[in-house]
This record gives C-alpha cells, sequence and structure tokens, in this order.
C-alpha cells in the first residue's frame, strides 16, 4: 500500500503538503510515515488518501498491477 500511494502521489505531481491539505491531516509526516510503512491508516484515513489522490479505494492496495502481498500470501509462499 505505502508504495502504491507514493507512487500515485508523484504520478499526480503531488507533494506530501499537498496531500495534507486535501485530506485535512494535520502533519504531512503523516503521510510520509504511511508511505514507509511505519504507520498503518485506518479506514477513514485511507478514504480520504483515496480522495485525495483521486482514485478508487482499492488501487491503494495494488503495486506495479498485482494486489499486495498480505501476512496471509508471504507465509503461503514462505517470505
Amino acid at each position: 500500500m505505502a508504495t502504491a500511494s507514493r507512487e500515485m502521489r508523484e504520478e499526480k505531481r503531488l507533494s506530501q503538503g499537498d496531500i495534507e491539505k486535501r485530506t485535512g491531516f494535520c502533519f504531512a509526516v503523516y503521510i510520509s510515515r504511511v508511505e514507509h510503512n511505519h504507520s498503518v491508516p485506518n479506514m477513514e484515513n485511507l478514504e480520504k488518501m483515496a480522495r485525495a489522490l483521486e482514485v478508487p479505494l482499492y488501487q491503494l492496495f495494488y503495486d506495479g498491477g498485482r494486489a499486495a502481498q498480505t501476512a496471509d500470501t508471504c507465509q503461503a509462499q514462505g517470505v
């Protein structure tokens, strides 16, 4: 999710500050923490981020055209 959201933001030439303004988050550092997997956003914040990026929510969970790996798929693959 982190990689997908950062790539979408960069493709749209938006800064973390731009996303902060569009979402109403208090700190741009929150966007950075999410993009670097240091924070896990709740569903409400994910919806705000998707709206700010002007993409459907599910696209935040895709990485390079394929679904992002979950703990279950990593475990099944022995990763």
